[in-house]
């Protein structure tokens, strides 16, 4: 008998351990994957009231060859810890794409490049800054520019230089420039 009770204890413990390790488990939030992050092709965001802070930077000679207005402070930037693209960016980006299907720039290309803010690992900004480059590109993909004249790229974390919210809001944006004139 005392064989039995010591393997219904060891039965009972490995149970109540394989318990508690499945109530840990589900008791923390899921890790975000950059997978998770990344939303679905021409996913745009829900049409709102544009922000102040929504900023897309435009190279000087893409909006000058797109006739595009001063873009200071109205480039596409992104809310924290998303790839979802804001209103006025894609007013931007309509802007872009009309200058490159049938515009001026018929025929040439850009480079469409991700920024994020410092906060998070480098590697996860390096990819939340690539799903900020392939938001801009599947818009402009779906407004009718074609992939060949997209190159896309994320400079992640790099480049940024906020130092509170207000900062980390610029820094996390999409740059679109002429392909021949990118870094």
């Amino acid at each position: 008998m005392s064989k039995v009770d010591r393997s219904g204890a060891w039965s009972f413990s490995f149970v109540a351990s394989a318990l508690a390790l499945q109530v840990a488990a589900c008791s923390h939030e899921p890790t975000k994957t950059a997978h998770d992050e990344l939303p679905p092709a021409g996913a745009i965001a829900p049409m709102s009231a544009p922000s102040s802070n929504d900023t897309f930077i435009i190279s000087e000679s893409l909006r000058k060859k797109c006739s595009l207005p001063e873009t200071a402070g109205n480039s596409p930037q992104f809310d924290f810890d998303e790839a979802a693209l804001r209103p006025r960016g894609q007013g931007i980006l309509d802007s872009i794409a009309a200058c490159v299907t049938t515009g001026s720039m018929k025929g040439e290309g850009v480079t469409i490049t991700g920024h994020t803010d410092p906060r998070g690992s480098a590697q996860y900004n390096q990819s939340l800054g690539m799903q900020r480059a392939n938001a801009a590109r599947d818009y402009l993909a779906a407004k009718g520019v074609a992939s060949a004249e997209m190159t896309v790229e994320s400079r992640g974390e790099q480049d940024a230089t906020g130092q509170s919210e207000s900062g980390f809001q610029l820094d996390r944006r999409v740059e679109i420039a002429e392909t021949s004139a990118s870094r």
